[in-house]
C-alpha cells in the first residue's frame, strides 16, 4: 500500500482541502490487483436432444452453413468450437484443459492468440450491451437496438472459424449482383467492374440508335423493391432508365420501372409491390435471378455515360446473407486481431471537484477504459448510496468518464468517507483449450479421444484492479 500525506491546506482557488465545513480530503489511496484463483472444474460434454434458443443457421461465402451455438459443458460452462469440421460423440465426453499446442490443427494451434483475442473480446465474456456499445463507438451501423445473444454467438464462432478453418462468413450485401454483362447498340461494352460489395459499373457512348444494355444476375431468386445507382456522367433530363425481367418468352418490362434522371449522383427508383414477382408456391412468392437495365437517350449525338454501383433493394429480406449485425460484429472482432496489444488496464477515481453540500458529497470522475464498480461507506459502517449528476439513483456500476455523487445524511455527516472503485483486470489469461479425453491416468498423460471437437472457453476471472480513496469529510 502506498500512503500520501496530504499539507492541512492548499492554496486558493481550489478549497477542497481546506478544513472548512463542506471541503472533502483525500488523506490515503490505494491500487491492488489480486490474483485470479479460477479453475475449471471436471467438465462433460452430453449429446443433446434439443436446440437451445441462441442456436442460429449461418451462412458462408462457399453457399456452406451451419448451427452455430455455444457449446454447452457440464457444469455450467459455455465454449466455443475450434473446428467447423470437428465430431462429436453420441456418448458424454470428458473434456479436459490443455495447452493449445496440443491442438490437432496447426491453424488453430499458430493462431491461438488471435482466437483468445476474439473469445475473450465478445459474448459471453462480454455482455451484449457492451458490445453493442462498442460497435457504434467503431462506427458500426448498429441502430438503437442492441445486438442479441444468437446474434452475437453466431458472430463469435464464425470468427473463430475464420481463424482456424479459412472459412470466411458470407458478408456480401444481398441485392449486389454477382454478375453482370453490358453492349450498347448489340456491340459488347467491354469495360464492366464488378464490386462484390458495390455492384456493377458500366461506361459506354450511346445515342439515340445505341441503346445501352445492362444484364445483371443473382445466385437466387430475388423480389426487388429498390433499383439503386450512381451517374457519374451529367445529364439534363433527356436519359431514360427502364428496368425488365426475364420470363421463358424473352424479356418483358416491370410495371413502373420506367425512371429519367434528373440530375448526376446518386439515383433512387421505388418499385411496386409484388412487381418482380415471378410466382407463388404453397403461398410463398419467388421472384427473379436475371433483370436487365436499358438505358436510352433522345439525343441524336453520341454521348459517354457512366452508371456505376448497379445494386437493388431485396423485399422482405434483410441486407446480407445473415443478419446485418452478425457481420458487423464479425467484421469488427476480426479487426480488433489487426490492432495493437491490449494497453495496460488501469483505474482511478478523480475527486478533485468534491465537496459536500447539501447530503451530497462530489462530484466523483470514474476513470477507466470500461464500466467499473463504485460503493462507498462511512469508514467501516454501512454502505452509502450512489446517484447520478442528476441525483437519480445510479447504482453500483458506472460508465468510463461519468460522475457521480455519494449520498449522505445531512444531520450526519461522516467524518471519514471510504470509496471503493472495482474494475475487472482484462489483461488476465482468460481464455483455456479443452481437449475431449477419456484418460485417467492424469494431466499429464495424452488424451485418448483424438479426433472429437477441440473447443474453447473464457474463463471466468476473479482477476481485478482494486482503487481505494479514504477522505476526510468537514461537515
Amino acid at each position: 500500500m502506498r500512503t500520501t500525506t496530504l499539507p492541512a491546506s492548499r492554496p486558493a482557488p481550489r478549497p477542497v482541502f481546506d478544513p472548512t465545513p463542506g471541503s472533502v480530503a483525500v488523506v490515503s489511496q490505494r491500487v491492488r490487483r489480486p490474483e485470479s484463483a479460477a479453475e475449471l472444474p471436471e467438465l462433460t460434454r452430453y449429446r443433446g436432444g434439443t436446440y437451445s434458443a441462441t442456436v442460429s443457421t449461418t451462412r458462408f461465402a462457399d453457399g456452406s452453413t451451419a448451427r452455430t451455438d455455444l457449446v454447452r459443458l457440464n457444469p455450467t460452462i459455455d465454449a466455443y468450437s475450434l473446428d467447423a469440421l470437428g465430431r462429436v460423440s453420441t456418448n458424454p465426453v470428458r473434456y479436459r484443459p490443455r495447452s493449445s499446442s496440443e491442438v490437432g490443427d496447426i491453424r488453430a494451434r499458430l493462431r491461438f492468440q488471435a482466437i483468445s483475442r476474439v473469445i475473450a473480446e465478445s459474448y459471453p465474456a462480454v455482455g451484449v450491451a457492451e458490445l453493442s456499445r462498442r460497435l457504434r463507438a467503431a462506427d458500426y451501423p448498429l441502430g438503437s437496438a442492441n445486438l442479441r445473444e444468437h446474434e452475437a454467438i453466431a458472430a463469435t464462432q464464425a470468427a473463430i472459424w475464420k481463424l482456424t478453418n479459412d472459412l470466411d462468413l458470407d458478408t456480401r450485401p444481398r441485392g449486389v449482383p454477382t454478375r453482370a454483362t453490358a453492349s450498347a447498340g448489340g456491340v459488347s461494352v467491354p469495360t464492366v467492374s464488378m464490386d462484390p460489395a458495390l455492384g456493377p459499373s458500366v461506361t459506354a457512348d450511346i445515342s439515340a440508335d445505341s441503346t445501352l444494355t445492362i444484364d445483371v444476375e443473382f445466385d437466387v431468386e430475388f423480389q426487388l423493391s429498390v433499383m439503386r445507382f450512381d451517374l457519374a456522367a451529367p445529364c439534363a433530363g433527356d436519359l431514360r432508365v427502364r428496368l425488365l425481367k426475364e420470363v421463358p418468352s424473352g424479356w418483358v418490362p416491370i410495371p413502373g420501372a420506367m425512371y429519367t434522371p434528373s440530375t448526376r449522383g446518386p439515383q433512387l427508383h421505388r418499385l411496386a409491390p409484388l412487381a418482380t414477382v415471378r410466382e407463388t408456391r404453397f403461398g410463398k412468392p419467388y421472384g427473379h435471378r436475371r433483370f436487365r437495365l436499358e438505358v436510352s437517350t433522345r439525343r441524336r449525338d453520341s454521348r459517354r455515360i457512366e452508371l456505376r454501383n448497379i445494386r437493388f433493394d431485396v423485399a422482405d429480406a434483410q441486407g446480407f446473407g445473415n443478419p446485418a449485425r452478425v457481420v458487423h460484429l464479425y467484421e469488427y472482432l476480426l479487426s480488433s486481431i489487426d490492432e495493437r496489444p491490449r494497453q495496460s488496464e488501469s483505474i482511478a477515481v478523480d475527486p478533485k471537484q468534491a465537496r459536500c453540500v447539501d447530503g451530497l458529497v462530489g462530484p466523483f470522475r470514474y476513470i477507466g477504459r470500461r464500466a467499473g464498480r463504485i460503493t462507498a461507506s462511512a469508514g467501516g459502517g454501512a454502505g452509502l448510496g450512489i446517484v447520478d449528476v442528476d441525483g437519480i439513483e445510479a447504482g453500483a456500476d458506472v460508465g468510463p468518464g461519468a460522475e457521480f455523487y455519494v449520498r449522505i445524511t445531512p444531520s450526519s455527516v461522516p467524518s471519514q468517507l471510504v470509496i471503493r472503485a472495482t474494475a475487472p483486470d482484462t489483461n488476465a489469461p482468460r481464455v483455456q483449450v479443452l481437449l475431449a479425453d477419456d484418460n485417467s491416468d492424469g494431466d499429464d498423460a495424452p488424451p485418448r479421444l483424438a479426433g472429437l471437437t477441440p473447443l474453447a472457453v473464457a474463463v471466468p476471472s476473479g482477476a481485478a484492479i482494486v482503487v481505494e480513496l479514504s477522505m476526510i469529510v468537514s461537515g
